[in-house]
């Protein structure tokens, strides 16, 4: 079914990644790369869903072969209609905020009737048991659903070959476990399936081969009987992780005495008063522990980490350092708080940069700098920037600057997530050193961390501390494995929105006619057009139920026009005209966009015949806004926690750089989400020279011809106001 041969060079690399790798893989097979960080696995992904050598760039020498035929003369979207890919972050692949249009996302791109669209999404959810997942906000979804809703947009392609990119790295066990039932379901269908991945426990029973990776090319192949005999000295000398969980043995790291107490009083926190995710967490902490937090993807793990690191502000109960209640202000300073996204937690521009940064260089200082950069494998990275680092290499930089941190308290969120056994074994040493100055908090699901790290395991579910087990033998670490393994969900807790998203009841051509209409007014407009735009756009978020937004952007827009009416002050005036321009532009964005993301857009720009690159585009830049808010809030979170500018005279004085700092990470993310989401959209068929269809149904109605209608007319006024220089 897949057959490769290639040697690859990426571009401005002098090293090959692949180096006469060979790889054949039968029909309805289930096949397993694994090997260590840069090896080479997800390179061998992108050659067989021809992202490489046409989305990234790279010499690439051999051929590729899917079903016997070779793919170097089809585009992406050609080869995606054999092979479909599954990425390791699914919302840097999700075109929609809406669970079933993203699935219908890349039925829609291969040219078949809206009817049938519609019937193959239906059909995808029932027949995987998901239709708890049906018409949900992807971004209310835990992690586990989103890597559901992932999988499943690759099954509604029905392609024989599906390959999936380390699905498990940021899942909870039991969403892991959910995982695999899917897989099995897929391989019983008969479909040829390869995953890259270090975490192989819950592949044990679908595995038919597992291909070991090293340098480049294809070292080993070992059968399901191999890797149930291989020892455990066998095991870390290629590197791999365990296959069985219950393999993984107590590492015996003991607490040594320790000064510094962290106490945590019935501590509450929630987003909103009807949203409680704690709920009188209560425990001490000292100095020399390295205690892990665990329980089920938003249990309020990451919430409760910081919390103690100062970064949000707890609704109830208090937090203690030494005897001392402290403010989140205080708590900043005692405690750093390192977050799974590595990117926002950089400053500099260099790796060496990075370790420095606040720190004065002395001659021990430098040493421990070089032996630990040379044991984490960064040396010869010093001089990079942080930026050009592989997601491994981050997360080691930004543990590195944890350990030299002169901060007492430092929590780790998930800080070996796709990292493979050798790097596991040297952050776990790490660690292991960092606890002799500090206290350290890890939250994980990674029971071969807690077994090589942990001294203590707070088990989070429920909002309070359902269990606090001491880690002193194999048998405490059994009772943790076992919480872990039974640890219930929270996806289907009542705190996540299970209602259908919005769904519109008026034809989204005329919200983008709006919107545009709004955005030219916005500029160039008198106050009768903003009137006018205003008043039709509050009735259109009336008649489709978003009572809320009508009354918000309403409100606003008659406070603002009438302090604008009312005022003779010029300082007053003009920020009030300003103010209501804004608003104005940002009510017709927020109808056109709505609560289904860029759905109704695409379909409405479908519908009227634009280009498909013009709607990638369009689809690319509103993906953003859903992610935008909560990067810039992650910058602004890594700022603190590494106490840059902690005060507002700091702040003042250093403005320039302080911007540089929020907005040079928050870029990167950006030209991150897009270079994966193109790749999705290209391996989806975006690309495919067919007539696009929807999902959503297009048809006006009275509502729709009444506002064409008004729109037609707001164009009319504005053209005549705008060529007779009326100001009204």
């Amino acid at each position: 079914m897949v057959d490769v041969r290639a040697d690859i060079t990426y571009k401005n690399e002098k090293t090959p990644i692949l180096n006469n790798a060979e790889l054949s893989i039968r029909k309805g097979e289930f096949v397993v790369l694994c090997g260590a960080s840069g090896c080479g696995k997800s390179t061998l992904l992108r050659c067989i869903d021809h992202l490489i050598p046409d989305f990234y760039e790279a010499d690439m020498k051999g051929t590729v072969s899917i079903g016997g035929r070779d793919i170097s003369g089809m585009s992406i979207g050609e080869t995606g209609e054999l092979a479909a890919t599954v990425f390791q972050d699914p919302r840097s692949q999700f075109f929609t905020t809406n669970s079933t249009t993203e699935i219908a996302f890349g039925l829609e791109n291969r040219g078949i009737s809206h009817e049938a669209v519609k019937k193959r999404t239906e059909e995808i959810f029932r027949e995987y048991g998901m239709e708890k997942l049906l018409d949900r906000d992807v971004f209310r979804l835990s992690s586990g659903e989103r890597q559901m809703v992932a999988v499943l947009s690759a099954a509604a392609m029905d392609t024989p070959v599906i390959l999936l990119d380390e699905p498990s790295a940021n899942l909870d066990h039991a969403a892991t476990m959910e995982l695999a039932q899917l897989l099995k379901k897929l391989k019983a269908e008969g479909k040829t399936i390869i995953v890259n991945e270090h975490r192989l426990y819950y592949l044990r029973e679908l595995a038919d081969r597992y291909c070991f990776v090293r340098e480049g090319r294809i070292e080993r192949t070992f059968s399901p009987g191999d890797m149930e005999e291989m020892s455990a000295e066998k095991m870390r000398e290629y590197g791999l992780r365990e296959t069985h969980l219950e393999r993984v043995r107590y590492g015996g790291c003991r607490p040594s005495e320790g000064g510094t107490a962290l106490n945590v009083h019935e501590l509450a926190f929630g987003y909103s008063k009807k949203e409680k995710i704690l709920d009188g967490i209560s425990f001490e902490a000292h100095a020399g522990e390295i205690i892990g937090v665990i329980g089920a993807n938003g249990s309020g793990k990451t919430t409760l980490g910081k919390l103690m690191t100062g970064l949000y502000k707890a609704s109830g109960g208090s937090i203690s350092v030494n005897g001392k209640a402290q403010k989140p202000s205080e708590l900043q300073k005692n405690a750093m708080f390192i977050m799974q996204e590595a990117e926002f937690q950089f400053f500099t521009n260099s790796v060496t940069g990075e370790l420095l940064y606040g720190r004065e260089l002395t001659e021990e200082l430098k040493a421990s700098i070089q032996h630990w950069l040379k044991r984490l494998g960064l040396y010869e990275a010093r001089m990079r920037h942080p930026f050009s680092l592989s997601g491994g290499q981050m997360q080691k930089l930004v543990l590195l600057t944890a350990y030299l941190s002169p901060k007492q308290i430092v929590v780790l969120d998930e800080p070996t997530a796709g990292l493979d056994r050798k790097s596991l074994e040297v952050c776990c040493e790490l660690i292991r050193e960092m606890r002799k100055t500090k206290l350290v908090i890890i939250i994980t699901h990674d029971t071969e961390l807690i077994a090589e790290c942990c001294t203590r395991c707070i088990c989070i579910g429920a909002g309070r501390v359902r269990k606090d087990i001491v880690l002193e033998s194999e048998g405490d670490l059994c009772e943790v494995k076992g919480y872990l393994e039974n640890e219930v969900s929270t996806a289907d807790n009542d705190r996540l929105d299970h209602k259908a998203v919005y769904a519109s009841k008026t034809d989204p051509r005329i919200h983008l006619a709006l919107m545009v209409t709004a955005m030219i007014s916005g500029i160039v407009g008198a106050d009768l057009v903003h009137i006018a735009v205003m008043l039709s756009v509050v009735l259109l978020f009336i008649v489709n139920g978003r009572l809320r937004k009508a009354l918000l952007y309403g409100g606003g827009f008659a406070a603002a026009m009438l302090v604008f009416k009312l005022s003779s002050s010029a300082a007053v005036i003009f920020p009030a005209s300003m103010v209501i321009r804004v608003i104005v532009m940002s009510a017709g964005a927020d109808l056109a966009v709505g609560s289904d993301g860029a759905a109704g857009i695409i379909a409405a720009l479908r519908k009227m015949h634009f280009p498909e690159r013009f709607i990638m585009v369009c689809s690319v830049m509103l993906r953003f806004f859903p992610v935008i808010r909560n990067d810039m809030h992650l910058a602004s979170q890594a700022m603190k926690t590494r106490s840059a500018y902690s005060n507002t005279a700091e702040k003042l004085r250093n403005l320039p750089r302080l911007f540089e700092m929020i907005v040079v990470p928050a870029m990167f993310r950006v030209m991150q989400i897009a270079e994966h989401l193109a790749a999705s959209a290209e391996t989806r068929g975006i690309s495919l020279a067919v007539r696009k269809t929807s999902l959503l149904d297009l048809r006006f109605r009275r509502v729709d011809y009444a506002a064409a209608a008004f729109t037609a007319a707001l164009f009319i006024i504005r053209f005549t106001i705008f060529r007779n220089g009326a100001i009204l």
